[in-house]
C-alpha cells in the first residue's frame, strides 16, 4: 500500500513548482466511490480515472496525502498493466507508480486504484466532526472541498502573521537578532 491523496492530477518527469504537477497527462473523467466507516472512524473507496497521455511517460504520479492506495492497474486498450515500481514522497506528498509500458501522447488510459484511509481529526480534507444532544455525542463525515493550495496559503499567511506580531510585541523592525519561532 502506498500512502496518497485523491487530488488526483497524474504526471512525473517534468519541471513542476512546489504545489503544482506537471502535466503529461489530463484527466477527463473521474469515477469514484467511497464508503464511510463512523465507528472505526475511516473511509474506504476505488477511483477510475480517465487520462489522456499529452507527453510520453510510463509513470504516472499523484499529489499524496493520508491515503494508504493498493490495487493499482492501468487499462490501456485491451491490456491491464500493474506497476513495477510504486513510491511514496513524503515531504512533497506525493506518489509515483512506474509501468512496464510507455504511455503514447495522444492515447487514453484509464487508472484504477483503491484506498483506505483514517477520517481527518482537523479541517482538511475528509474529516470527523460530531455534536452533543441531550448529553449524547453523534459523529458525522464532512468535507470543504477545498483546494490544497488555499489550504497551504492559509498554513503561511498564519506563520507571517504570527512573526509579524511577535516582531511588534518586541518593538523590531526587523528578524534581526530574532530567536526561530
Amino acid at each position: 500500500m502506498t500512502n496518497a491523496i485523491i487530488g488526483i492530477m497524474p504526471i512525473i518527469n517534468a519541471p513542476f513548482s512546489e504545489h503544482r504537477l506537471p502535466t503529461h497527462f489530463q484527466p477527463s473523467h473521474y469515477d469514484l466511490k467511497i464508503a464511510t466507516d463512523l465507528t472505526s472512524l475511516k473511509f474506504y473507496g476505488k477511483v477510475f480515472i480517465t487520462l489522456k497521455v499529452v507527453e510520453d511517460t510510463s509513470t504516472i504520479t499523484l499529489n499524496a496525502l493520508d491515503l494508504d492506495l493498493d490495487d493499482a492497474e492501468v487499462e490501456l486498450q485491451d491490456q491491464v498493466l500493474l506497476p513495477v515500481l510504486q513510491s511514496i514522497d513524503k515531504l512533497s506528498e506525493r506518489a509515483s507508480f512506474v509501468f512496464p509500458l510507455l504511455f503514447k501522447a495522444g492515447s487514453e488510459v484509464r487508472l484504477r486504484l483503491s484506498f483506505v484511509a483514517p477520517l481527518a481529526d482537523h479541517l482538511e480534507g475528509y474529516h470527523k466532526a460530531s455534536w452533543v444532544k441531550d448529553g449524547k455525542s453523534t459523529s458525522y463525515a464532512v468535507t470543504q472541498l477545498a483546494v490544497r493550495v488555499f489550504c497551504r496559503i492559509t498554513y503561511y499567511l498564519r506563520l507571517i502573521l504570527l512573526l509579524y506580531f511577535r516582531l511588534r510585541r518586541a518593538g523590531k523592525r526587523s528578524l534581526a537578532g530574532m530567536s526561530p519561532l
